[in-house]
């Protein structure tokens, strides 16, 4: 049972497979007379409602967003002289030169589309 458990991705098969023993243990006086089969069935059905029941209790580990690291001297000496360069632009240039690196992935490539359109020029 501790296998079926494991490959199942269940990180606490001993607990899951005590589970399936006890509760078994528990109906077997209500059970055995009546019960006809492979005993190995009875179990993997109980097996089965454990471990569905311990997907519905398991609460996901909380996630630690780790702290942002400290921008080294390159990184800031690298920031100052783009806003130096930035301060050296046009309003209108500076803007650009922002509208441009916005966004991500495809939103990106959709975003310069349609700058390009509201500037009258090629992709290129």
């Amino acid at each position: 049972m501790i296998k079926i458990f494991v490959c199942r991705g269940s990180h606490i098969a001993q607990e899951l497979a005590d589970k399936t023993i006890n509760r078994v243990a528990r109906k077997l006086a209500e059970i055995q007379s009546t019960y006809v089969g492979d005993p190995v069935y009875y179990f993997a059905g109980v097996a089965n409602f454990i471990y569905k029941e311990s997907l519905r209790a398991e609460i996901p580990p909380a996630v630690v967003v780790p702290k942002p690291s400290p921008p080294d001297a390159d990184e800031e000496r690298n920031y100052s002289c783009l806003e130096e360069c930035l301060q050296k632009l046009s309003e209108k240039e500076c803007t650009l030169v922002l509208e441009y690196y916005q966004e991500e992935k495809r939103a990106r490539i959709d975003h310069r589309k349609k700058l390009a359109e509201e500037l009258g020029l090629g992709l290129n």
